[in-house]
């Protein structure tokens, strides 16, 4: 039976971080299980865009020292590595800094890999769902093993972004822009994703959730406390488990159902022991879903008779958009067009949602449909009902 651990961490005071990372990897049967002496470690935290760590865009600082500690008592080389989301060359440096992961990595006695900076090699998969031929960076097939140090945030596209979605970031530039031109459907995203994860394998994840993003996340949603790290060596049950936590159905998730299918990983909650802290006393009941939650949850027959009433549009907000164009650059459908000002053209977006993501401006919004208001609406409406039925009475 697979394991995953999960380990309360209230905050990021580094000796606290130390202590849960260290017990996390005991709960597991510790670091020697994967690490051997002398082998090169590859950590790849999340490093989507700059932000600061107290915005939960981005693996935190202390998770990555606490991790690089962790190798290094193992007897072996840190690598710290990524490539910042978007088309955008020549900014990892900028997102290091920003994030604190840069200073946290090199201070742990870490070597920085920028994979976009750095060589890549070109995979031929015949037997992908998706990505048959893609560019990864070198530095990934040269590690030993990889580590997947995910964030666990909301994802306006894919629902949950964790341990296997990290790892899309080992496809340097413009590679990740191609992966949503293929796979435009969350769906047929999360295929790519394990396309990605086949090749890459990764030995261990842990998953930053001490502070978590809810709402319209990866980049943009709110700022939530959960006080949680979670371990394990199947990244996929350790994103099954993350799921549960924050109180998403089995069937909203397509990563999980197509792991199991194609046989690289557990995503059946019956199938994972749990060890540490129960997963019934890490859940949380309120976390606040996506825009787009609906249309995974919402059966097809039903989605064709509501028809255009479900639907979330990314609008640009003209009075806060800086006319960077990096939304524009890093749009896989050239949805998006520049005359007075930017301007999204809906017929030809795809939904990928790499606008709202990417834009450091805060100035994409999702417009969301009647349906979708009045879904969020009712829902929200039974779990104050509920809220207020489990409330103590006086």
């Amino acid at each position: 039976m697979t394991t995953v651990a999960i380990v309360r961490c209230e905050d990021y005071e580094p000796k606290r971080v130390e202590d849960a990372v260290r017990q996390a990897l005991d709960l597991l049967g510790g670091l020697g299980r994967v690490v051997r002496p002398g082998q090169k470690v590859l950590l790849k935290p999340n490093l989507l865009r700059a932000a600061p760590p107290e915005r939960a865009v981005t693996t935190h600082p202390t998770i990555i020292r606490a991790a690089v500690a962790a190798v290094r008592e193992a007897g072996a080389i840190a690598w710290v590595g990524d490539s910042p989301g978007g088309v955008q060359w020549n900014v990892t440096d900028r997102v290091l800094e920003e994030s604190g992961v840069g200073p946290a990595a090199k201070e742990a006695g870490a070597e920085i890999k920028d994979f976009d900076a750095g060589a890549t090699d070109i995979i031929e998969c015949p037997d992908a769902t998706v990505l048959k031929k893609f560019a990864l960076a070198r530095a990934v097939r040269e590690a030993d093993i990889v580590v997947s140090l995910g964030k666990l945030k909301t994802h306006c596209q894919t629902l949950y972004s964790g341990a296997v979605k990290n790892l899309l970031g080992c496809l340097p530039g413009g590679g990740k822009i191609r992966v949503h031109q293929l796979a435009p459907k969350a769906r047929q995203l999360w295929a790519a994703f394990l396309d990605i994860y086949a090749v890459v394998r990764p030995r261990l994840a842990l998953i930053d959730g001490v502070l978590g993003m809810e709402g319209e996340g990866p980049s943009h949603g709110k700022v939530r406390h959960l006080g949680l790290l979670i371990a394990s060596e199947d990244s996929v049950a350790a994103d099954a488990v993350a799921c549960r936590i924050i109180g998403y159905p089995p069937k909203a998730v397509a990563l999980l159902k197509q792991a199991e299918e194609r046989g690289l990983g557990t995503g059946d909650l019956a199938k994972i022991e749990v060890v540490g802290l129960p997963v019934e006393e890490a859940a949380v009941s309120d976390f606040v879903r996506p825009s787009n939650f609906a249309f995974e949850v919402i059966p097809g027959f039903l989605m064709k008779l509501i028809g255009r009433g479900v639907s979330v549009e990314p609008e640009i907000v003209q009075e806060l958009c800086k006319k960077c164009g990096l939304c524009q650059r890093s749009c896989p459908a050239d949805a998006i067009e520049r005359h007075e000002g930017l301007v999204i053209d809906q017929a030809r977006c795809v939904r990928c949602f790499c606008c709202h993501e990417l834009c450091p401006h805060d100035a994409i919004a999702l417009k969301r449909s009647w349906f979708i208001r009045l879904y969020d609406y009712m829902r929200h409406k039974r779990k104050r009902r509920r809220d207020k039925a489990d409330a103590p009475h006086s």
